[in-house]
């Protein structure tokens, strides 16, 4: 090899090293930014399932279980992040004693810009203890999902 085909051989290992850290450092870049997008998500459907879970149970209902979910959960077409929260429990009081309990009851919405519906529903059967189960939830759609793969 004589001195000009050295020089370019090692132009070009300068360039495929060069070129290599551009793109891994753009990918971390890229990489932290969705975090971030997500991270923001996570944070908002976190603050959601809290104000949910924190409304006061009527008496002698006992809470068993609580769930929090976010995506693309109503299946319509969009880009948009759909979130539902709800909280599982078990009463000695009738059916009837719950939907007026909740009844006109609602949540701040996930963006804090209007009110958001709790909604009850009941499990057929009884639970082992011979108490009536049911569970409250809410649900917000259409929220901009901002890059989240969650939401896509």
């Amino acid at each position: 090899m004589n001195e000009d085909e050295i020089k370019v051989s090692k132009g070009r290992i300068h360039t495929f090293y060069g070129l290599s850290i551009f793109f891994l450092i753009l990918a971390l870049i890229l990489t932290n930014i969705f975090d971030l997008i997500g991270f923001n998500h996570t944070r908002q459907l976190n603050r959601y399932k809290e104000n949910l879970t924190s409304l006061e149970s009527p008496r002698n209902t006992y809470a068993i279980g609580a769930f929090s979910d976010i995506g693309h959960i109503d299946y319509s077409n969009g880009d948009n992040c759909d979130y539902i929260v709800g909280q599982l429990f078990e009463t000695d009081l009738l059916r009837e004693e719950i939907i007026k309990f909740y009844s006109g009851v609602s949540i701040p919405s996930v963006n804090g810009k209007h009110k958001t519906d709790v909604n009850v529903s009941f499990f057929e059967g009884k639970s082992l203890n011979g108490r009536l189960v049911y569970q409250i939830q809410a649900f917000e759609d259409s929220i901009e999902s901002g890059f989240d793969i969650r939401c896509s």
